[in-house]
């Protein structure tokens, strides 16, 4: 199914983070590793009236508080409005 964002909205795909474990540390079965506000996302598709310069496949640094998580027909599209977006990176893929 494709989906078109409108009304200053990016569709993005969350890039999930490794995290190396180099040694084993024992912590209480109630532990939660401290959440960051921010992430790592790549960009599917742009609404036609985003005002910032950015293209299809960048990388973004985006607010995780801010993403609109939107579920049709079982598939699930992440939105997040364009001044959400802390800023872009690279992409090593295109580069």
């Amino acid at each position: 199914m494709k989906f078109n964002p409108r009304n200053r909205h990016v569709l993005v795909e969350l890039v999930e983070e490794t995290k190396e474990d180099k040694s084993t540390i024992l912590v209480p079965d109630d532990y939660k590793p401290k959440e960051y506000g921010y992430g790592l996302a790549q960009i599917l598709r742009i609404a036609p009236d985003c005002k910032q310069d950015f293209n299809n496949e960048d990388l973004i640094i985006i607010d995780k508080h801010m993403l609109i998580e939107i579920e049709i027909n079982n598939i699930v599209f992440h939105l997040i409005l364009e001044n959400h977006i802390f800023g872009v990176m690279p992409n090593k893929e295109r580069s």
